[in-house]
């Protein structure tokens, strides 16, 4: 085989990876490669029968039971090796956002939560016990589908809340990164604490998508008589444009597929949590949605 670069960056990186497994070892690195390779997906005893699992099928539970793996050790090699992401003026672009795999009928895991599950029908509602899982990622390609994960987190029911894992999770994967790495931009959810995210203190930039019904205010005027000065000044109030009052920065573009995309930003805004954590509020509308017939909204 021609030992190409790439050929010789992944052998380095399969045996790292091999290395920070611990109990049960092989087996582990072998159910690995029948996740990766497997052409669809299937449980773990099906995958112990695929060509790359060569152990007895019993070694898949004995693994998954008895195994150990160095979470510290592995976050460090994901890092190491990941491909250049999506930059932006040289600056990465990751993606946080949670997601859960229903469990209603596994009654002794104590890791258990009620999450939220959109049904089929309507209302697109409901609630189920799962696991719940937080992932962040790094994105290689705005406009593909395909994330390079950089850590996952279990939140059980004694976990933080989910903005406190969140900022954990970035602070972790930035400590990891080499001296010197550019600053990313980390874009979040509505269902994110914003409060919590103005005030917060991480080596990153946050995006955060804003719910419709969101009030913000702008900074108070100049208190020159008695009392107590006000924390807040105007509302801001995401669903009424008449409150909005002039952006203090505007922009135009044309996509080839959204049409004429008009970007405005008001500077120097916070929350009713935060009145010292000043941020911008950006809004962009398009003038069309691919294969949509509906007139897009506002985000």
């Amino acid at each position: 085989m021609l030992e190409t670069d790439a050929w010789e960056r992944l052998r380095h990186f399969r045996q790292a990876l091999y290395d920070d497994l611990g109990l049960r070892q092989d087996s582990l690195f072998e159910l690995v490669d029948a996740a990766l390779t497997a052409a669809h997906r299937s449980t773990l005893v099906r995958l112990s029968l695929t060509a790359a699992f060569r152990r007895h099928w019993p070694s898949t539970c004995d693994a998954l039971a008895d195994g150990s793996v160095d979470a510290i050790a592995l976050r460090e090699l994901f890092v190491r090796t990941l491909a250049d992401s999506a930059v932006v003026d040289g600056r990465p672009l990751w993606v946080i956002d949670g997601t859960n795999w229903p469990r209603p009928a596994a009654r002794a895991s104590a890791d258990r939560t009620w999450e939220y599950r959109p049904l089929p029908g309507w209302p697109q509602n409901g609630v189920v016990p799962a696991w719940a899982y937080q992932w962040l990622v790094a994105v290689p390609d705005v406009a593909g589908s395909w994330v390079l994960p950089l850590d996952v987190q279990r939140r059980g029911p004694t976990a933080k809340s989910a903005t406190a894992v969140a900022l954990e999770q970035i602070a972790a994967v930035r400590k990891a990164q080499p001296p010197g790495a550019p600053r990313p931009v980390v874009t979040l959810d509505s269902g994110y604490d914003l409060e919590t995210l103005a005030v917060a203190d991480v080596d990153a930039d946050l995006l955060v998508r804003l719910a419709k019904k969101r009030v913000v205010y702008r900074t108070p005027e100049q208190h020159l008589g008695r009392g107590r000065p006000r924390l807040h000044g105007e509302p801001f109030r995401l669903a009424d444009e008449a409150t909005h009052g002039p952006p203090q920065a505007s922009a135009q573009l044309d996509h080839p597929a959204y049409g004429v995309v008009s970007i405005d930003v008001w500077t120097e805004l916070h929350v009713s949590g935060a009145p010292d954590a000043p941020f911008s509020v950006i809004r962009v509308q398009v003038e069309r949605l691919p294969n949509k017939q509906l007139p897009p909204r506002p985000l």
